[in-house]
C-alpha cells in the first residue's frame, strides 16, 4: 500500500512539474503574470545638415536618416538608447523611454520619438550658398541735343 502511495504521489509531482513547465512557469515557484513582448514604434528625426547613420536593433543592420527627414523605427523594448553615427564615429547620443501612443505625429500616434540636433557640420555635407550671377542690360546711348 505505502509503495502504491509514493508512485501516486511521484506521479502527481511529475505532472504538476509538467504543467508548471508548459506555462513556462517554475514549479516551486509562484510568479506574476508573464510580460508580454509588444512592439514600440517610434520615429527619428534628424534636424541636422547632414545624414546620419543609426544601428538596428532588431536584425543589426544600418539605418540612414536623410538630412532634414525622418524615418520610421521599431523596437521590442521599452527602454534603450540610440546612438547616431557619421563617417564611422559618434556624433549624437539619446536615451529613450517609450510609452505607448504618447506622441501625434503625422495622423498618427507613435511611442516615442528621437530628434538628432546639434550635430557639428561636415563642411563636405553643408551645401554651399548659391551666387546668383546677374547679368547687365547694356544701356542705349543718349541722344545728344
Amino acid at each position: 500500500m505505502a509503495k502504491i502511495l509514493y508512485l501516486l504521489l511521484a506521479v502527481m509531482w511529475f505532472m504538476a512539474g509538467a504543467a508548471a513547465y508548459a506555462q513556462q512557469q517554475p514549479a516551486t515557484m509562484e510568479s506574476g503574470p508573464v510580460d508580454e513582448v509588444r512592439k514600440y514604434t517610434g520615429i527619428i528625426k534628424n534636424n541636422s545638415a547632414c545624414e546620419v547613420a543609426v544601428p538596428s536593433l532588431n536584425s543589426g543592420a544600418t539605418l540612414t536618416v536623410p538630412a532634414h527627414g525622418f524615418i520610421e523605427y521599431i523596437v521590442w523594448s521599452s527602454r534603450f538608447e540610440i546612438i547616431a553615427y557619421r563617417g564611422g564615429q559618434p556624433v549624437y547620443c539619446q536615451k529613450i523611454n517609450a510609452s505607448p501612443g504618447q506622441y501625434p505625429f503625422m495622423c498618427k500616434n507613435y511611442d516615442f520619438i528621437a530628434e538628432i540636433i546639434n550635430v557639428d557640420p561636415d563642411p563636405q555635407c553643408v551645401p554651399k550658398k548659391r551666387i546668383i550671377k546677374r547679368t547687365r542690360i547694356p544701356r542705349e546711348p543718349k541722344a545728344e541735343g
